[in-house]
C-alpha cells in the first residue's frame, strides 16, 4: 500500500512537473511569403538561441510559464521583436521580416565615419563603454569584439551622442565567462544632463575553461546574481523576500490639488511631500498580489483620500548579503536610507541600496522575474550602476543556502 501511495505521488508530480513547461515554434518570412532559412532566433536575456531551417522554422522546448521577448535577425533585413506570454498552452508564432534599406545604409554610415576623427571616434567609444558595459570590477574583464560595427552620431546643438549597430554586437566577459551577442536598438546619451537610454536584447553563450576557471566563474556568477534586480523579483515570487536578506521600504508620492485665482483646480507634484511610510519593514505581500502561481502584481495607481491624491513614488530596496562595491562611490550614486531607523543589527549588516520608480500603474512580475511592462521601473542607486558586465541569463538561479558559500568561496580564489 505505501509503494503503491508513493508511486501515485510521483507521478503526479511527474505530471505537475511536466505541465511547467511548453514549446515556442514559429516560421519566418519574407514580405512576398517566401521562407526565410538561417535567421538567428533567440529569447533575450537567455541561452536559447537557434536558426531557421531551410522551411524558415524554429522551435524552443522546456519553456516555462512567462513572458519573453523573441528576436529574429537575418542579414539584409530588419529584426523583429516579439512580445509573448505563455501561460498553460504552447506559443505558434508567424513572423514576416522586413528588407532593410543596406544601400542607403552604407551611405549613412561611410558619411558618418568620415565625418568623425579617430580621436572623437575613440572618446564616443569609451562614453559608450562607460554606459553599456559598466564601471564594475567585472566590467574591467569585459570587451566588445566588434566595435567597427558601431555607428555613431553627435549633435552638437542638442550635445546628444547616438550609436547604431546594423550587426549583433560582440561581448566577451571574462569575468563571469559569457559571451554576450546583444542587439542594440537605441542608444543615447545627454552629455548635458548625463541622462543615459540604452535599449536592446542579448543571449548568452557559456564560455569554455578548466576546472580552476570555471569555478571561479561559477563564483563570480553567484555573486552578480546576489547582488541584481533579478534575485529580488525572484525572492517575491517565492516569497523569500526576507529570508534573502532584504528590506523593502515604500516611499509616498503625495499629489495636493490647489486653486489660483479662481481658476480650475489643477494637480501639482509635490516633492517635498515624499516620505517613507515608516520605520518598520514593509510586508511585500501587500504590494505584490498574487495573480496566479506564476505571476504577482504591483498596483502603483493613485488612490484619492480627501483632497489628496497618494500613491506609490518609488521602492527602496536594500540587500543586506553584500556590501557596495568601492568603485560604486566613484563612478556611481549612492542612496541614504532617509529618516529609516534602522535596528542595531541591520546598522551592521552590508547594504546595497537601491529605489525602483513605478513607470505604469500595474505592473507584472512572472516566475522568470519578467516585468509587463518590460520597461515597469525607472532605476537609481546600485541595481542602476550595474551594467551588461553584472548581467546573467534569464535562467539562471542559485538556491538560497549558496549565498555564505558564495562569499566563502570567493575568499577562496583570491
Amino acid at each position: 500500500m505505501k509503494i503503491l501511495l508513493c508511486l501515485i505521488l510521483f507521478f503526479a508530480c511527474f505530471e505537475t512537473r511536466a505541465q511547467q513547461y511548453y514549446a515556442i515554434n514559429g516560421i519566418v518570412s519574407d514580405e512576398k511569403g517566401k521562407a526565410i532559412a538561417g535567421a538567428t532566433v533567440f529569447i533575450t536575456n537567455s541561452k536559447h538561441v537557434t536558426a531557421t531551417n531551410d522551411e524558415g522554422k524554429f522551435s524552443f522546448s522546456n519553456i516555462q510559464a512567462g513572458s519573453y521577448e523573441i528576436v529574429i535577425k537575418m542579414l539584409g533585413f530588419n529584426p523583429a521583436i516579439q512580445n509573448i506570454t505563455i501561460k498553460d498552452k504552447p506559443i505558434r508564432l508567424s513572423v514576416t521580416l522586413t528588407e532593410s534599406n543596406i544601400t542607403l545604409n552604407t551611405i549613412n554610415i561611410t558619411a558618418n565615419r568620415n565625418t568623425t576623427s579617430a580621436a572623437e571616434r575613440e572618446n564616443y567609444l569609451a562614453a559608450f563603454m562607460k554606459f553599456f558595459i559598466g564601471e564594475t570590477v567585472n566590467s574591467q574583464a569585459c570587451k566588445i569584439l566588434n566595435p567597427s560595427v558601431i555607428t555613431f552620431h553627435f549633435d552638437k546643438d542638442k550635445k546628444i551622442l547616438r550609436a547604431s549597430a546594423d550587426e549583433l554586437l560582440e561581448v566577451e566577459n571574462k569575468a563571469l565567462g559569457y559571451k554576450i551577442k546583444y542587439l542594440l536598438t537605441d542608444f543615447e546619451l545627454n552629455n548635458e544632463t548625463g541622462m543615459c537610454t540604452v535599449g536592446g536584447s542579448p543571449y548568452f553563450e557559456e564560455m569554455r575553461g578548466g576546472f580552476p576557471q570555471q569555478r571561479e566563474w561559477n563564483v563570480k556568477r553567484r555573486l552578480a546574481y546576489l547582488s541584481s534586480d533579478r534575485h529580488f523579483f525572484n525572492a517575491v515570487m517565492d516569497n523569500r523576500v526576507t529570508e534573502e536578506g532584504f528590506i523593502v521600504y515604500k516611499i509616498i508620492d503625495k499629489l495636493i490639488y490647489f486653486s489660483e485665482r479662481g481658476k480650475d483646480d489643477f494637480l501639482i507634484h509635490a516633492y517635498d511631500t515624499l516620505k517613507f511610510t515608516g520605520i518598520h519593514v514593509l510586508h511585500i505581500d501587500s504590494l505584490f498580489v498574487p495573480d496566479s502561481k506564476d505571476a504577482k502584481t504591483l498596483v502603483s495607481s493613485r488612490k484619492i483620500v480627501g483632497k489628496d491624491t497618494f500613491g506609490i513614488a518609488a521602492l527602496y530596496i536594500v540587500y543586506t548579503g553584500a556590501k557596495e562595491s568601492p568603485l560604486f562611490y566613484k563612478t556611481g550614486g549612492p542612496l541614504k536610507l532617509l529618516n529609516v531607523a534602522l535596528s542595531p543589527s541591520q546598522k551592521i549588516k552590508p547594504k546595497q541600496i537601491s529605489q525602483i520608480q513605478p513607470l505604469a500603474n500595474k505592473i507584472t512580475i512572472d516566475r522568470n522575474s519578467g516585468l509587463t511592462p518590460v520597461n515597469a521601473f525607472k532605476y537609481s542607486g546600485y541595481w542602476a550602476w550595474l551594467k551588461i558586465a553584472d548581467l546573467t541569463p534569464l535562467d539562471y538561479s542559485i538556491d538560497p543556502s549558496d549565498e555564505q558559500r558564495t562569499v566563502n568561496s570567493l575568499e577562496s580564489i583570491k
